[in-house]
């Protein structure tokens, strides 16, 4: 009898463990492209949501990318920025347990904005002495300390 009850308990938990890491999760999938309709890659993607710290990736060369393992729910936001484009924003996305949930950033041309930095270089000192002398006399020399008296040293 105690068998039997070891093993219904053991297939219990062999059973229970499995359910409880099916929590519904879900995914979100995207493209980014300009208004054009041509895929932008490089872009820096930023999901922010209210149960995720902010999590940042780039979009790959089809302009793709992916956000995988999130907590249903319609709080998401993602942001897409690139230089050259104007940031955009999808609010409210809708993530469903167990499903993918697709969407597209369209991202308009900004303006271009250039910064030049000019650096001057420093004059070139131009010395009239090129030459440095100096003159040693006796007492000088006299006054240098010497291995032969060590109380000098």
């Amino acid at each position: 009898m105690k068998k039997k009850g070891l093993i219904l308990l053991m297939l219990f938990f062999l059973i229970a463990f499995p359910l409880t890491a099916q929590k519904g999760r879900g995914n979100i999938y995207g493209i980014v492209v300009d208004s054009e309709g041509n895929p932008l890659p490089g872009v820096t993607i930023t999901l922010t949501g209210m149960t995720v710290a902010p999590i940042t990736m780039v979009s790959n060369e089809e302009g793709r990318f992916r956000f995988l393992n999130l907590e249903p729910g319609e709080h998401y936001e993602v942001k897409a920025e690139l230089q050259g484009f104007k940031t955009a924003v999808v609010r409210n996305i809708m993530v469903n347990a167990g499903l993918n949930t697709d969407i597209k950033v369209v991202m308009e041309a900004g303006r271009l904005e250039e910064e030049v930095t000019v650096v001057a270089s420093a004059p070139v000192v131009q010395p009239k002495k090129v030459t440095v002398t100096s003159t040693v006399d006796m007492a000088q020399i006299q006054q240098l300390p010497t291995a032969r008296d060590p109380w000098v040293i």
